[in-house]
């Protein structure tokens, strides 16, 4: 085996991964550092979950993983509501990918407590935050918490996407278009839209530069399994959003099945 083919092979890199939690699993007691670990550590669960599923098909210890990764955003954020300094970066909308990994998960418990946790900071987001990112930030909170119609929140999205560098998120506006339409065939063509664009964001110095990227859509993962909380009918896009990922796949799921 050639030394390209060891690195992308998803095997090692679960193995490199797997090692890496392990040597850095002991949190530091300094509060600023903790959270800077916490941080570090929800992408080291990512990376994980992806690699556990594409080497060893073990699909419920991808969606364990995941629920890790998002529980250590949300805690983020409850030890800075407990006083602790906290870089304010951390506290802005840029940490909104943890929210698709929650829904990636199938865990709408855990999606809706940190979804709950984001927005509201003006003054961090307009330091921190691209229009872009607080425009699929507020949108995918308020689609998780249904708290509010989302149809400002989409033409936030739709304008922020027709700037360089994040046109080719334009399938998300189509997919949650779907969503608050309750348009199956809107929120399809969307993912569908979604992944035509993924392998342009899925590269070096673009949106989604981690190995772990190369094998699997979690945030159109996490937008299939929110339709399905809602009980539409999505289907798999393999292989970067396979049937084993979505929610009707998980025994323990309890969903009704999805409408038509």
């Amino acid at each position: 085996m050639s030394r390209e083919q060891s690195v992308s092979s998803p095997e090692s890199l679960f193995q490199e991964s797997a090692d890496r939690l392990e040597r850095f699993s002991q949190p530091p007691s300094n509060q600023v550092a903790l959270a800077a670990w916490l941080d570090l550590r929800a992408r080291d669960f990512e990376s994980v979950a992806v690699f556990v599923a594409i080497a060893k098909g073990a699909w419920a210890e991808y969606r364990n993983y995941l629920r890790q990764s998002g529980d250590c955003i949300k805690r983020i954020f409850e030890i800075a509501e407990e006083g602790a300094e906290v870089s304010t970066s951390l506290l802005s909308m840029s940490g909104m990918w943890s929210m698709f990994l929650s829904l990636a998960s199938g865990d709408m418990a855990l999606s809706r407590a940190l979804a709950a946790k984001f927005g509201g900071r003006d003054a961090i987001e307009k330091e921190h935050d691209l229009p872009f990112t607080r425009a699929m930030g507020y949108l995918v909170r308020d689609a998780i918490l249904e708290s509010a119609p989302l149809i400002e929140r989409i033409g936030a999205l739709e304008t922020a996407c027709k700037r360089a560098g994040v046109r080719e998120f334009s399938g998300y506006v189509q997919a949650f278009a779907g969503m608050e339409d309750g348009d199956s065939k809107k929120i399809q063509a969307g993912l569908e839209r979604v992944i035509a664009e993924y392998p342009r964001l899925a590269r070096p110095n673009r949106y989604f530069f981690a190995q772990s990227d190369k094998f699997l859509c979690l945030w159109g993962i996490g937008v299939a399994n929110l339709a399905l909380e809602r009980g539409l009918l999505v289907m798999p896009i393999p292989p970067l959003i396979p049937a084993e990922a979505l929610s009707n796949a998980n025994p323990a799921s309890k969903k009704k099945s999805p409408k038509p």
